[in-house]
């Protein structure tokens, strides 16, 4: 049993490619070594790009309940107008009721306080410095008085890197000149800089080294693109806290899974105070669409919930631990230890605890078969244990088990309830349906959480939720957590009739049939439908405002017959989060900003989110649908739209609009331009690129210095499509870019290796 108060986290990481039971490992952890103290784990809330939450996946993610994450940390964006602060209220306010810690990050200050009065690039004007420190003063006091205090508030997101979304640059000189007149402006809240995208302690030492800006500042911010993850000395000689404050891993398999658990392993390592990853809410997140728990985010819960702010790092030594990274951690009251065991075999580790009492260990286990499962318990003896880790697998043990599953719980049973059928009677394209998962039940607990998702996006939470569903067949999911964390699903069929004398309408358009602008490019793919999609130019991004020049967007002419709701489906390829979006409008009436769109390497149809129920309200008769770009990179093969509730799949049915292409060198086929995914890239990134005319080609990869680490082409290419593999398992993580220059066109892309 626990003979003193005392909590300690040891996180143990392995890495091999031997496939046999590896022999024991070890680590021995000093209590009395102390390190830096934890603020804790987090990720980002940004509903302007797509990516927010709901109250019930605020819950979900920020408490620390058996069937919640224990996440910390919540990172807010300043927005760029008064008028719209109240956007990051309903979130935060839960999440702080939670208990969690609130930070926000301006991308942009408003634009009417810029060089170039645009929130995209450009520089704060210097008559706008105090402006502009009353205004982040007045977003985080309209955040308190609205029962969501923030913790700190940071004056520039990545000012060395500008980006053609918002963005804005600032020096060195220019903190050092905005904290030491206008920092004590700033009274509500702690202030944050310089949240540089690659952690340059050359931006942030001259910072720290001028005292009267240095007293201004609370808390280095930076994020680890391509570099930066390192201890900070200076840092930390200035009473400094350090936070990692934005990255992400590409991958969304289980690999990408583990690669973040060794990244918070080792911004731990290099003594940051907290690690705070990016959107909470994505593929590559804590949550899907669908508002369920993915791999990533029991990974980021065996550290936080486990690891509360407050905690202190420990030193730990190892010995005959090959690939074994360990990191520990205490308080007053608990004992925990976490490994990570990134071996394609079990591991036998042995963990000793110095300077502290024999403990009794609960253990909890997430890989790819387990989420934070109760596997038991473990005791000290002479104050060091051994246990088998799974293959591939982030393990964690607790004297404190109480916020983890009971061992040898029973899964629950999910019951989504009988298949219905009813009938839009006021024509509405709507009807209200109660879905009913009450038959759920937990023979050794209780069900906590429902959840209700179709076509992999979350549609409503609760036994029992009243739902407008569109008209057509609805395959819904449910699933249900109960009180240990476990989960379970079922499904139900729900089919909503039209109303009697109102036919359904199906219409498919072609992308590259449609009425294609000069700034778009239409190439030839076999993923397409048609063989042919849609892209603008690369280079081209309108973030801020849709253009209202034809030569910009791409327009479709179709007749709806019948009055009602239609929902507007797209077939997309959106290879990376920097080229997800578009602007949409229907006939004349107000562009939407269509963003985070479902997808990644290859086509997949989402919808176009419009209006409280994502429809546009059409009489019969002609009707117009434009796109206009807003970042390049983004794919657009196929539209389709109906006024019932059919999700498309594959490449949907023969277009209206089809029409015919005889070959590249069709005045229509416009496509010089590479495609690069993945990207960002771990072993391999595919280059894709067609030529409509014979001619000479260089292809190459740069680093940032200018100097070729690789040649994919440098000769003579006749016309056609080309696919070019980038080998990386020779670089170092980091930015690189592609060049593809022929004798008529020269063009750049930045990629970016991680490892």
């Amino acid at each position: 049993m626990l003979k003193k108060n005392y909590s300690v986290i040891v996180l143990s990481l392995l890495f091999a490619m031997s496939t046999n039971h590896l022999m024991a490992q070890s680590a021995t952890v000093d209590l009395n070594d102390l390190k830096q103290s934890v603020r804790g784990f987090g990720g980002a809330h940004y509903p302007e790009w797509g990516s927010g939450l709901t109250v019930d996946q605020v819950d979900k993610v920020f408490g620390n309940n058996p069937w919640q994450l224990g996440v910390q940390i919540l990172r807010l964006p300043v927005p760029t107008e008064y008028s719209s602060f109240s956007r990051q209220v309903a979130a935060a306010a839960r999440a702080r009721s939670d208990s969690a810690i609130l930070f926000a990050t301006p991308w942009s200050p408003p634009p009417e306080m810029k060089t170039n009065q645009n929130v995209i690039q450009g520089k704060l004007a210097l008559d706008y410095y105090d402006d502009f420190a009353n205004y982040l003063d007045s977003f985080s006091m309209y955040m308190a008085s609205n029962n969501a205090p923030l913790y700190a508030i940071s004056i520039q997101n990545e000012p060395d890197y500008l980006p053609t979304y918002a963005s804005c640059e600032y020096t060195s000189d220019d903190f050092i000149n905005f904290l030491s007149h206008y920092g004590s402006l700033i009274t509500s809240t702690k202030i944050m800089a310089p949240e540089s995208f690659q952690f340059r302690h050359a931006l942030s030492d001259p910072i720290l080294n001028d005292s009267a800006a240095a007293s201004q500042l609370d808390i280095i911010g930076g994020h680890i693109y391509g570099g930066g993850l390192a201890d900070y000395p200076l840092a930390r000689e200035k009473g400094k806290e350090v936070w990692m404050t934005e990255h992400y891993i590409a991958a969304t398999d289980w690999s990408g899974d583990i690669a973040t658990a060794k990244e918070i392993h080792d911004c731990m390592v290099a003594n940051f105070n907290a690690y705070v990853y990016w959107t909470i809410r994505n593929q590559t997140g804590f949550l899907n669409d669908a508002g369920d728990i993915l791999k990533r985010g029991y990974v980021m819960s065996q550290f936080a919930k486990f690891i509360r702010p407050g905690y202190t790092r420990v030193g730990v030594s190892t010995i005959s631990a090959t690939n074994i990274d360990v990191t520990a951690y205490k308080n007053d009251t608990d004992i925990v230890v976490v490994a990570l065991n990134r071996n394609a075999s079990p591991v036998d580790l042995t963990i000793t605890i110095q300077n502290g009492p024999e403990c009794i260990f609960t253990q909890f286990t997430t890989s790819v078969s387990k989420n934070m499962l109760n596997e038991g318990v473990d005791t000290t003896k002479g104050n060091s244990f051994t246990t088998t880790l799974d293959a591939s697998s982030i393990t964690t043990f607790t004297t404190s088990p109480e916020h983890g599953g009971r061992y040898g719980n029973a899964a629950p049973v999910a019951d989504a309830g009988a298949d219905q059928t009813v009938t839009d009677d006021n024509n509405d394209g709507y009807e209200p349906v109660t879905l009913d998962g009450s038959a759920s039940h937990d023979g050794d607990g209780s069900v906590t959480i429902y959840t209700w998702s179709e076509a992999g996006k979350q549609i409503a939470d609760g036994m029992q939720p009243v739902v407008n569903i569109e008209t057509g067949i609805h395959h819904i999911l449910l699933t249900v957590a109960d009180s240990d964390g476990a989960i379970a699903t079922d499904s139900v069929t729900v089919t909503v009739n039209m109303a009697s004398g109102v036919e359904e309408v199906h219409i498919w358009l072609e992308a590259e049939c449609g009425t294609v602008g000069s700034l778009w490019n239409i190439t030839k793919s076999t993923a397409a439908s048609n063989e042919y999609y849609t892209a603008v130019k690369l280079g081209n991004n309108s973030t801020a405002a849709a253009s209202e020049n034809p030569a910009d967007q791409v327009s479709f002419t179709f007749n709806a017959t019948e009055e009602g709701k239609y929902t507007v489906w797209a077939r997309c390829r959106v290879p990376t989060a920097d080229d997800d979006s578009y602007w949409v409008k229907m006939d004349n009436g107000v562009w939407t900003m269509w963003n985070n769109i479902s997808g990644g390497s290859s086509f997949q149809w989402d919808y176009v989110r419009y209006g409280a129920d994502n429809t546009y309200t059409l009489a019969p008769g002609s009707h117009t649908l434009t796109f206009a770009y807003r970042e390049d990179g983004a794919l657009l093969d196929k539209i389709y739209i109906t006024n019932t509730g059919t999700v498309p799949t594959g490449m949907g049915d023969t277009a209206g609009n089809i029409c015919s292409f005889t070959g590249v060198d069709h005045p229509e086929i416009r496509q010089y331009g590479t495609t690069i995914y993945p990207n960002p890239f771990i072993d391999q990134a595919r280059v894709e690129f067609t030529l409509t005319r014979t001619e000479y080609v260089n292809l190459s990869v740069m680093d940032l210095t200018g100097r070729t680490v690789a040649s994919l082409a440098d000769r003579i290419m006749p016309a056609g499509r080309y696919s070019m593999t980038i080998d990386g398992s020779m670089l170092e993580e980091g930015i690189y870019i592609c060049r593809l220059k022929t004798n008529h066109y020269t063009e750049t892309r930045q990629i970016m290796k991680y490892r």
